[in-house]
């Protein structure tokens, strides 16, 4: 469907939450709502990733109905598939609707909000694990800005710890390479100048289309095929650090961890290197690789630069050369070898307070990957007990550090009670 924008005064009005993919979602909800005559309805797109996505939602609501207290409000979103009824209880909320109705055009043509009650008739949401396919809207522009969105792809197929997104979103689906061109030229005749390509799962990108392609040749076809890409990494692989805490703790291996960058972004050329230099008037790149480590000298067009994040223990003394970090495979390894080089310590040293520092392990930070990886240590180390006999049970100490007030600051809070007092089992 060719989805065209009316004037500005003719559509509703979007608060939009959370990813890229809603942003895209939201065009298509303003020119369906507006062309079905709901121009009147204050709707909000929202996240379900973080509770304090879901709590700005809800003060948004809120602030919205204080100044517009005879409007209708609409919730749709991530947040309001996974629970309506949570919306639905809201005072200020007048309809919940899921993530596949919004998109729907059959279902705004259907949507009478005269007709419907609050009590029963309010709530329009389906079960998204049922969905097989992705829309096909064809947006034409993103109000004259000159940065537009495409959706190539939507839901994920993955089950990670404390990850709610397969549930807002459902299976892993994927935009045909014809209808991501035809989205893209669309945008193209009416002066976007710049394209992003947003999904929920990226890389799955064609694992549902015959033949499988993948994410580096549906580029490649966008490009034309004028264009060579090429990426330039330490590491020849992905890791996926929410898996290292189970790797450190010996729930998985370390092959189920990673996964190699030549399967992930086939048909786009991969050369493990590192980068020593960037000539920006030659427009060269300088590389090490190989065994020989010999420079390499690569000229280059276009250059992006992707540094990722890492970890800085110098702001606190004594923190960069005692701690232990778990952003890589190496760190996860060296976690579990630590854990079990303390427990070979304790088996057979005679004094007391050496026994008690090598079986005390502090962890700092109560986030996903904080939680995770206490839960993993104690695991690790109550397996192993049992070949260690001169320690007990009971002279174990796992602390956990979190600034805040209370940790998993992303989940609501009955889960973060949840989960310590899982954790204190």
């Amino acid at each position: 469907m060719k989805i065209t924008s009316k004037n500005k005064n003719s559509v509703p009005e979007i608060n939009t939450f959370g990813c890229r993919l809603n942003i895209w979602e939201s065009q298509v909800i303003s020119v369906l709502a507006s062309q079905k005559g709901r121009s009147d309805l204050l709707i909000f797109n929202t996240c379900a990733v973080t509770s304090e996505a879901e709590r700005q939602a809800r003060q948004a609501i809120r602030s919205s109905k204080r100044s517009r207290p005879d409007a209708q409000i609409l919730v749709t979103g991530c947040a309001a598939q996974v629970d309506p009824q949570k919306w639905n209880f809201m005072p200020e909320v007048d309809f919940v609707i899921g993530n596949k109705e919004k998109l729907d055009e059959d279902f705004w043509k259907r949507f009478v909000p005269e007709n419907s009650s609050h009590q029963n008739q309010n709530v329009f949401v389906q079960d998204i694990t049922e969905v097989k396919s992705t829309s096909g809207h064809l947006i034409e522009s993103f109000n004259k800005h000159t940065r537009g969105f495409v959706q190539v792809q939507n839901g994920c197929d993955h089950r990670c710890t404390f990850c709610i997104i397969p549930f807002g979103r459902g299976p892993s689906r994927s935009v045909s390479t014809q209808d991501v061109i035809n989205s893209i030229n669309s945008l193209l005749k009416n002066g976007v100048k710049e394209i992003v390509l947003t999904g929920v799962d990226l890389t799955s990108w064609g694992i549902d289309i015959f033949g499988k392609p993948s994410l580096g040749l549906l580029v490649k076809k966008i490009l034309k095929n004028k264009v060579s890409i090429e990426l330039i990494n330490k590491e020849n692989y992905f890791v996926f650090q929410p898996l290292l805490p189970e790797v450190a703790g010996g729930s998985i291996s370390a092959q189920n961890a990673v996964s190699p960058l030549r399967f992930l972004i086939r048909d786009i050329k991969i050369r493990k290197a590192e980068v020593e230099s960037i000539d920006r008037e030659t427009q060269t790149v300088t590389i090490f690789q190989g065994v020989q480590r010999r420079p390499t000298h690569l000229h280059y067009d276009h250059l992006v630069i992707a540094l990722g994040s890492d970890s800085d223990l110098s702001r606190t003394p004594g923190l960069q050369e005692h701690a232990l970090t778990m952003k890589t495979l190496d760190d996860a390894r060296k976690l579990r070898a630590h854990i079990i080089e303390r427990l070979e310590h304790a088996d057979i040293t005679q004094l007391p307070e050496v026994k008690e520092g090598a079986l005390t392990f502090t962890v700092i930070g109560g986030g996903f990957s904080g939680i995770e990886t206490v839960g993993e240590i104690k695991d690790l180390i109550d397996r192993s007990l049992k070949y260690y006999p001169n320690i007990k049970a009971s002279e174990i100490r796992v602390v956990l550090l979190e600034f805040a007030d209370r940790v998993l600051n992303e989940m609501p809070a009955s889960l973060a009670e949840y989960a310590v007092e899982k954790l204190k089992k």
